[in-house]
């Protein structure tokens, strides 16, 4: 098996882990396929998500803009840094976030932003353009 193969099953285990809501083992899985690929976001993106669920933002906030740091125009990790600082009560640094995601994305992106119950403290930010 290469690491491709390996990597695609560590993707349907951590959705797996994911849906049933087994975030520690998510954490881990995502940790492993991060070391696997370091040269695709998503192993970033779903540590995030799981340290996020864990109740562990300032740690998803680090892994998430490392990962940004390695991937800037990835607009899910600048997206789920908006959602980060905002549960972290960091509502400008948030609205940064998500207007970087928006303008990677496009309007699709501030129609979900708008929507997100996650980003309710800074919508009324998101409804105009920059």
């Amino acid at each position: 098996v290469d690491g491709h193969d390996h990597a695609a099953v560590l993707e349907v285990r951590w959705a797996l882990a994911a849906n049933s809501g087994n975030w520690r083992d998510a954490l881990a899985i995502a940790v492993s396929l991060t070391s696997l690929m370091p040269d695709k976001s998503e192993g970033w993106i779903y540590q995030g998500s799981a340290l996020s669920e864990l109740g562990r933002h300032d740690d998803a906030y680090a892994v998430l803009l490392q990962g940004h740091e390695r991937f800037p125009h990835d607009e899910i990790l600048a997206y789920d840094l908006g959602c980060v600082c905002c549960s972290l009560g960091r509502d400008d640094e948030a609205a940064g976030w998500i207007h970087k995601a928006i303008a990677l994305a496009g309007d699709e992106m501030r129609q979900r932003a708008i929507d997100d119950p996650d980003l309710e403290r800074i919508r009324d930010r998101l409804k105009t353009a920059d």
